[in-house]
């Protein structure tokens, strides 16, 4: 559910504030792999919400992230490859083999998948607010998921209770399962300083 459909069919948007030592930071890492849901502005450049939106250094996209899809699509070029509001991102460092050199950005063998690379479109998204779902992966994940969850991210809940199950089972959270609320939640996950 975007942030569009939770406003027109009345529901209120929650905050989960959760706070744990960052070593427990791991056990989140599986929401990113789904995919988790990002506010922001939309009808912008990949660039522009990698570097502006999320804070990323563009050194680190540049050199860091080497193989991105928006929409199912491999994607080459960062400033003319569209967000718009319910596009799928999906960040990797390099990956091995034929297929990780084939879908690396810019790369060599980006040719030999010329047909299924994203293109922009004539019918660019408009400039608003909105939502993308970002997945990440190997070691991106790593390196941006925890300050993505300390950022606050929105998560489907039913994923959500998946995680917190292993913190429960572990003795780190007492469980609670009174919650009907369906949808998307956002969550912040902290980690106080020194752990």
């Amino acid at each position: 559910m975007d942030a569009k459909e939770t406003r027109e069919r009345g529901f209120e948007e929650k905050t989960i504030r959760i706070s744990i030592d960052a070593k427990e930071l791991p056990r989140f890492f599986p929401l990113f792999q789904e995919g988790v849901a990002v506010e922001t502005d939309t009808g912008i450049s990949v660039r522009d919400f990698l570097c502006a939106s999320l804070g990323i250094d563009e050194r680190y996209v540049e050199e860091r992230i080497s193989t991105i899809f928006l929409n199912g699509r491999p994607v080459d070029d960062l400033d003319t490859s569209i967000i718009g509001d319910g596009s799928v991102l999906a960040l990797s460092a390099a990956m091995p083999g034929v297929v990780g050199a084939t879908m690396r950005r810019g790369g060599y063998y980006a040719a030999m998948r010329d047909t299924i690379s994203y293109r922009a479109d004539e019918n660019r998204p408009a400039l608003n607010r909105g939502r993308i779902r970002l997945k990440l992966f190997n070691m991106i994940l790593e390196e941006i998921g925890p300050s993505l969850l300390q950022a606050g991210v929105f998560v489907r809940v039913d994923s959500l209770k998946g995680a917190l199950a292993g913190l429960v089972q572990d003795g780190f959270l007492e469980a609670d399962s009174s919650s009907e609320y369906a949808g998307d939640v956002r969550i912040v996950v902290e980690t106080p300083a020194g752990s």
